[in-house]
């Protein structure tokens, strides 16, 4: 609540400028409560203090994802010439995978989706995956893989899974191997849907975004 002045009358609270963040405003939605959040917490921890100044990444989590679209447009709406929002969002979490894909980037909205589940994405830092896996497939061979090569089990709610993906594995090859497989699975199909897309995530686009800037 403002304070009064001697008069008695109450002063306004003097409001912050908005600092234009030049490598991006970033709004970044997700209906995980945990992993996802975790991983791009710490990928946005991870940047130099002077970069976080000037790339700034916003997350918004918990809840259904059609809410959540809309409170992101709220964000949106503040700043529409500087935010760049995305949805990050799992196939095996979600029905409608395919609508709610569609409607975000009918919102303007750009749109990171793993299918089956972030994991994939998490595995192309020490492998190129294996076609065919479904969820439950995908997350064990990651716990297996993250176990041999840092001897460390496995937790999605894990806040340190981005810097033992850096630390272990490595983020640009995990680009690479993700946008190949990506690229060819969209080519080998004639109409293209993202739950047609088995074991592909567009996950990649947003990091490599990011940490380019941030060179």
């Amino acid at each position: 609540m403002a304070k009064k002045d001697r008069a008695g009358e109450r002063r306004e609270r003097a409001k912050q400028p908005f600092r234009v963040p030049d490598l991006g405003y970033y709004i970044l939605i997700t209906d995980a409560e945990a992993t996802e959040v975790n991983y791009f917490t710490g990928l946005r921890d991870s940047l130099a203090k002077e970069i976080q100044q000037r790339q700034v990444i916003k997350i918004i989590s918990k809840g259904a994802v059609d809410d959540l679209i809309d409170r992101c447009e709220e964000v949106v709406a503040k700043h529409p010439q500087y935010a760049i929002p995305w949805l990050i969002i799992d196939r095996d979490e979600v029905k409608d995978f395919d609508d709610l894909i569609a409607k975000a980037v009918k919102r303007q909205m750009n749109a990171g989706g793993s299918n089956p589940c972030i994991e994939l994405w998490f595995q192309c830092y020490f492998e190129n995956p294996a076609m065919g896996q479904g969820s439950g497939q995908c997350c064990s061979r990651f716990k297996d893989l993250l176990y041999r090569k840092a001897r460390i089990e496995y937790e999605k709610a894990d806040e340190k899974i981005y810097s033992l993906l850096c630390k272990y594995g490595d983020e640009q090859r995990a680009i690479t191997w993700a946008k190949k497989r990506f690229e060819t699975s969209v080519r080998n199909r004639e109409k293209a849907t993202p739950s047609s897309l088995l074991c592909c995530t567009t996950v990649y686009r947003l990091v490599e975004e990011i940490v380019e800037k941030a060179r």
